[in-house]
């Protein structure tokens, strides 16, 4: 059985030679990997160097995420309706979330992780949070932009066929029939239907749309291909799909905690994905996202609201809960590469709170 520890020490997953890990001054600064907004950092206890970005930067961030939702909408809304859909205002927002992604990567990421009130299996978000997961996954493989325009596209229409099953069986809050379960099943060639009609140009995508749920050791569906016959795309975007359904709620269950989900993944399901994509993922995703609450060895609760990019356990936190469980009247700001007896121990819902 695989350990996560096994993942936060780098251990090699797949029998490769290891990699020696370099040392590190403990004098070299900290680097960032991920922020909140200034406006969610207490300003006189964190020092500049940590702070997020600007409101500025968090808003031009979050309206090209709405803008990427509203084509989408408008998308789901026509095949819905038996209506043509243009895939060229898709394209542009793909190639916005492509440029932008460097930039914002961050604000993306704590998106993805603090959106839990739509729990419905409503395909604009899943497509939308799948996409952004895939382009973190591609750059990590070094895709062109080019690349990453047409993988974020394929993951922006992967779930298209879903606007062709019914509403009540994606928002059904009680376990899916069989019959219910072959009726989302179709989605992939019915999807792949759907974008055939725009031609050899984006033949990718109905590529892409029809494999995506096909599997490495060939188990998945609706053809059950194997490694050798699967788009790379389609193989990432598989990676991207799965991590995100399962860290996200649906109708008929909760969602799984970042570190229980990656842990699964890794310990059930590595098999499945290749693994190249595998570890590119594994070198991006956090196991305690900003954003989400984590208990500490002293038994404080706290937010994640920076992480150093160093360890997964030793984060910045807003200690927010005391050891006997009680709210503090004032939180404070501990960065855990600064304090040795402290740690990250287990992630905790902060709906819980």
């Amino acid at each position: 059985m695989v350990k996560i520890s096994d993942i936060i020490r780098g251990q090699d997953l797949f029998g490769d030679k290891k990699r020696k890990a370099k040392g590190r001054n403990q004098k070299d600064e900290v680097v960032i990997s991920g922020i909140l907004a200034a406006d969610d950092i207490i300003n006189d206890m964190i020092s500049p160097s940590l702070r997020g970005p600007t409101n500025i930067e968090k808003k031009e961030a979050l309206s090209i995420l709405s803008g990427v939702s509203g084509s989408l909408d408008k998308m789901f809304s026509s095949i819905r309706k038996g209506k043509e859909f243009d895939i060229a205002p898709l394209k542009t927002q793909a190639k916005k979330l492509v440029k932008s992604f460097e930039k914002f990567e961050n604000i993306y990421m704590i998106q993805i992780y603090n959106d839990y009130e739509d729990v419905s299996l409503t395909p604009k978000y899943n497509s939308l949070w799948t996409a952004l997961i895939a382009i973190m996954i591609g750059s990590v493989l070094g895709l062109e932009r080019e690349e990453l325009t047409e993988l974020a596209l394929s993951a922006l229409t992967h779930d298209v066929g879903m606007g062709l099953i019914d509403e009540d069986i994606l928002n059904k809050k009680t376990d899916l029939l069989r019959s219910e379960i072959r009726e989302i099943e179709t989605h992939p060639e019915k999807g792949s239907e759907l974008l055939k009609k725009f031609g050899d140009d984006y033949g990718y995508l109905f590529e892409v749309c029809a494999q995506e749920h096909e599997r490495e050791d060939g188990s998945g569906y609706p053809n059950g291909l194997g490694a050798k016959d699967i788009h790379q795309y389609a193989k990432i975007i598989s990676l991207a799909d799965t991590y995100e359904a399962m860290t996200h709620d649906r109708p008929f269950r909760k969602r799984m905690l970042p570190l229980y989900a990656i842990k699964d993944i890794v310990e059930n399901m590595k098999h499945k994905f290749n693994k190249n994509i595998l570890k590119a993922f594994l070198e991006k995703v956090t196991l305690f996202p900003v954003g989400s609450y984590a208990k500490l060895n002293s038994k404080e609760v706290g937010r994640v609201i920076a992480s150093t990019g160093e360890t997964h356990f030793r984060q910045v936190v807003n200690i927010l809960y005391g050891s006997d469980g009680k709210k503090l009247k004032t939180p404070r700001v501990v960065n855990l590469m600064e304090a040795p007896l402290l740690h990250i121990v287990e992630p905790v819902d902060e709906r819980e709170f």
